[in-house]
Parts: structure tokens; C-alpha cells; sequence
């Protein structure tokens, strides 16, 4: 299976998209749990989608959640059916949405549907840095399914973006989140708990709200927040990918080439007959370099693990092979772990894993049974002018907490 890059798309109205940093994540393809998020502009990201399933991440704002019982049986009628349903529903004019519906649910079709030139316009987007995606999901599918006593949000830049029904969300300023809920919930409904997940930010003042939401602070980006959830329920959450229809990726090829499918089958054959010894020779000799380059590169990957990314094995064989003789990467690796280790044996609660050292920094995975204790692996390093902490990612469930560290020596002022 390949592997998959998950690339969550910035809100509309930036003056240069193209250039603005981007969260993005490369999940491989046994991955069980989250992995380390980046940012990069979107035109620095195709060389990196090359040969990996694109899955790109629409901002929540965009998208209008709903589900409808309609009275018909097959998907494709659902949407033509729901135009009408949501006539009264929405600002636009029905024909002026993309409107996307999954297979029938017991309590009807779960719909999505945004503004079509808007969602044109990101798709001139990706197109234009050569970014290609396999599937488009709204970011707000994420967040947990909330039930019946329990929503999912998360707080990003002073933004809430909250999941209060399995088919509907909506987002606010975080002063104005208790008279959202209000609305949103209506009081009939008896008050439900909130779960928040904090990202690179304080715990807000939300006094006002009927009972204290239970926050999940330490996420050092919106797309660590949405991973762990995502990625699991990937396949189902396929249905509802916003490239159907006239925004399929292979309609208007399939189109095209229709009528000449099977004169085009006939000449491949033919080829296929005449060159079959020439291939037979090609794949043998193909699959032998294959096999050794894979043997270097496992070796390679065995004797330097920070080196995760292989563009050229011989330059970066050369690189890691000049650091040893100089003894600068050795010193530097010295210079974090120790700090590290200090701080581990002074706070309880949390297990070394693993470690890679690349390019100067110091990336450390931990487990424990919660995530109080980073909070005071923070407090170590806050003071510390020699090395620098960054929590890459913190997630907590029912099998413990998972964290990713990052140290890396401060720069001198």
C-alpha cells in the first residue's frame, strides 16, 4: 500500500496561497498511531506527493453539514433531491453548490455542500503547484463523533471549530462559543459535554458555558488534533470524498477514451506480444538493482535512523559519513540528550521510547500514563538558554498518552 500525505488546506483570502505554510503529515501505510506534523508552502509540496495518496483537508468554514430523509433510494437522486430540501436552508442558490451525499443512513443521507466557485477556485489551487489530490474531506470530520452526552471541538488562533451533531458543525470566536451552543443545541436539549482540544494556546475563559469542558491541551497543530481520528475511519470516510461528479479525478479521461478502448487494447497486446523477451530481460535485471538498492538503503537506514528520507543514498551516505569524522554530530547529540535525560529523571510519569537525532535536533518519542507530566517537562526546559523544547505532538486514550519531542539548541541572540 502506498503511503499517504495528508495535507490540510488553509482558509480562503490569503493574498499569496500558494506561498503560505500549510500543515501537512506523511502517514505510512501501517501507521497506527498520529506522526509528526510539518508546514511548507503548498508550491514547495509536489515533489513530496510524488507516488503518495494526496488526501487534502477542507477548511470547516467552507462546508455545510447535513443529513436529510428524503424519499428516494439511490444516492444520485439524493442530491438532486436535496437541492430543493436545502433551498430554504442556505444563502445561495442551490444550482451554485457542490453538494456531495453518502449512502442512506437509518436517519437519512448525510449531505455536504459548499459555494462551487469557491471550491474551483481551491482546486485552480492545487493544480497550479501540481498538486494532484486522491480525496478532498471537510477537516471537521476528524473531531470524534460526538453521541448524545459528549461534543468535539478544538481551538485554534482564538477560532473554535466545533462537531455537535455527527452531521452538523459550526465555527466561532471562542468568546462567542457559549451562545453558539446555546443556539446550536437549542433548549430543549439537556447540556452536554464538550471535549477541547487546545492548540498552541492557553485554556480560554469559559465560565460561562453550563459545565466545565474537559481540555486537551499540548496539540502543536490543528492537523495533530484531527489525525489520530482520522486516519482509522479513512475508508468510509471515502463516500463522502468532494471530488465526484463533474470534480471526479479520471471523468473526463474515462470520456474521451471511451470509443477507442478497444483499438487501444488491441495495439497494447501487440506491442506487448513483440517486446515480451526484451521486458522479461528488462523486469530481471530491474528487479535485481531494486532488491540491492533496497538492501543499501535498509543498512543505510540501520546505521544513521534520523535519515528517514532518501533522495540521493550516496551524497547522504557522504554527509552523515563527514559528520562522524569531524565529531560535530556526535557532540551535538551529546549536547540534547543529556539536558534530556536530566529532565526525565526529575519528572515522573513518562517512558523514553524512542530516539533520532537529524540535522542538529534531537526528536525523542515518550509514553506515560497521562499528559500532566509534560507540563512540567515544559517548566524544565521554559528557563533553559541553551536548549530549546518543542512538543511536536500529544495525544492521550485509553492506551496512555503518546508524545513527540523536538530539542534543538537555541540560537544565539
Amino acid at each position: 500500500m502506498r503511503e499517504t500525505l495528508y495535507l490540510r488546506l488553509p482558509p480562503a483570502g490569503d493574498d499569496a496561497p500558494d506561498t503560505t505554510p500549510c500543515e501537512y503529515c506523511v502517514a505510512p501505510a501501517e501507521a497506527l498511531q498520529s506522526w509528526p506534523v510539518e508546514q511548507a508552502p503548498l508550491n514547495a509540496l509536489a515533489a513530496l506527493a510524488f507516488g503518495k495518496r494526496l488526501v487534502v483537508l477542507w477548511p470547516a468554514g467552507d462546508v455545510r453539514l447535513d443529513q436529510i430523509d428524503l424519499p428516494v433510494k439511490q444516492t444520485s437522486r439524493a442530491v438532486q433531491a436535496a437541492r430543493f430540501s436545502l433551498e430554504d436552508a442556505v444563502a445561495d442558490e442551490p444550482d451554485d453548490l457542490h453538494l456531495i451525499a453518502a449512502p442512506r443512513q437509518p436517519e437519512g443521507f448525510p449531505l455536504l455542500s459548499l459555494r462551487r466557485q469557491r471550491f474551483e477556485a481551491g482546486l485552480a489551487l492545487l493544480r497550479s503547484v501540481n498538486l494532484h489530490p486522491d480525496l478532498i474531506i471537510p477537516d471537521v470530520l476528524g473531531l470524534p463523533e460526538p453521541d448524545d452526552t459528549q461534543l468535539y471541538a478544538w481551538l485554534e488562533n482564538d477560532l473554535v471549530t466545533v462537531r455537535h451533531r455527527p452531521w452538523a458543525s459550526f465555527q466561532c470566536d471562542v468568546d462567542d462559543l457559549p451562545t453558539a451552543l446555546a443556539m446550536a443545541l437549542g433548549t430543549a436539549e439537556n447540556p452536554k459535554g464538550l471535549t477541547l482540544f487546545l492548540v498552541g494556546q492557553t485554556a480560554p475563559d469559559l465560565t460561562a458555558l453550563p459545565h466545565a469542558p474537559s481540555l486537551r491541551p499540548g496539540f502543536g497543530s490543528g492537523l495533530a488534533v484531527l489525525l489520530p481520528q482520522l486516519h482509522p475511519q479513512l475508508l468510509r470516510l471515502s463516500a463522502l470524498n468532494l471530488l465526484q461528479g463533474a470534480y471526479a479525478p479520471s471523468g473526463d479521461f474515462a470520456a474521451v477514451f471511451k470509443p477507442w478502448r478497444w483499438p487501444l487494447a488491441l495495439a497494447a497486446s501487440l506491442m506487448v506480444l513483440i517486446g515480451v523477451e526484451h521486458i522479461v530481460a528488462g523486469q530481471r535485471l530491474a528487479a535485481q538493482v531494486a532488491e540491492q538498492e533496497g538492501a543499501n538503503i535498509a543498512r543505510f537506514q540501520q546505521l544513521f535512523p534520523g535519515q528517514t528520507r532518501i533522495v540521493d543514498l550516496s551524497a547522504q551516505a557522504e554527509q552523515q559519513l563527514a559528520e562522524l569524522r569531524s565529531g560535530n554530530g556526535g557532540q551535538a547529540f551529546l549536547g540534547l540528550l543529556a539536558p534530556l535525560s536530566t529532565a526525565l529523571e526529575s519528572v515522573e510519569g513518562l517512558q523514553l521510547q524512542s530516539l533520532q537525532f537529524r540535522e542538529g535536533a534531537l526528536v525523542a518519542s515518550l509514553t506515560g500514563s497521562s499528559l500532566q507530566p509534560l507540563e512540567a517537562l515544559r517548566a524544565r526546559f521554559a528557563d533553559d538558554t541553551a536548549v530549546e523544547l518543542d512538543v511536536q505532538s500529544a495525544n492521550a486514550g485509553a492506551d496512555g498518552a503518546q508524545i513527540r519531542l523536538r530539542l534543538q539548541r537555541r540560537s544565539a541572540s
